[in-house]
């Protein structure tokens, strides 16, 4: 006979697995949509692949979510005041990531190939660090600010729920109680279909 604690929690934990699988179902498979962008959770998965093996350690890419807003915003305000960002850039910061790695005495192994996800990451943190440096004044920089916030003020922010809960003024990704136990589920899934 099965008790009444461990049934409630084989049901909440079902629960829980129903709504992560199900709270997409209009996009399934996607991690998360930011605007026009959509990350879907292979590309999500594999990016935490290729920056667990970069920087030596396990890295949950799902953490970089919520931040997309910004980035998304930071990389197309940069756009619009001539800064770019080359391929070639982008891969170069990756070479760096991992000697610095190599410096402090871990193991990296480099990233040939990026996810797009990945490659949006670093290249509007090199816009950003471009931006810093183009020596504007107070006037320009609130002004660019100020075009960021109402850009990401009025982009559209979905993710999907086995990631945690999306809190748009804070954006901030809370955990969901049983959000580990839905990746390593859909993860064990996904390396079962390859």
């Amino acid at each position: 006979m099965v008790s009444l604690s461990r049934a409630s929690k084989v049901a909440a934990i079902l629960a829980v697995s129903g709504l992560g699988l199900g709270a997409c179902s209009a996009h399934p498979g996607t991690a998360a949509i930011i605007g026009d962008w959509s990350v879907s959770e292979a590309e999500l998965d594999l990016s935490s692949q290729q920056l667990s093996a970069l920087m030596g350690q396990q890295v949950d890419a799902a953490q970089f979510l919520p931040d997309m807003s910004s980035s998304r915003a930071v990389g197309q305000v940069a756009e619009e005041n001539g800064v770019t960002v080359s391929d070639e850039e982008v891969m170069q910061q990756f070479q760096q990531m991992g000697e610095r790695v190599v410096a402090r005495g871990g193991q990296s192994t480099p990233v040939k190939e990026p996810t797009p996800f990945l490659k949006t990451i670093v290249k509007d943190t090199l816009a950003l660090q471009k931006l810093r440096s183009m020596g504007f004044s107070s006037e320009k920089s609130q002004e660019l600010s100020n075009q960021i916030s109402q850009i990401m003020q009025s982009t559209k922010v979905e993710i999907n729920p086995r990631y945690g809960t999306y809190n748009a003024q804070s954006n901030e990704l809370t955990q969901t109680v049983f959000g580990d136990v839905v990746r390593s589920s859909s993860a064990a899934r996904q390396a079962g279909q390859n």
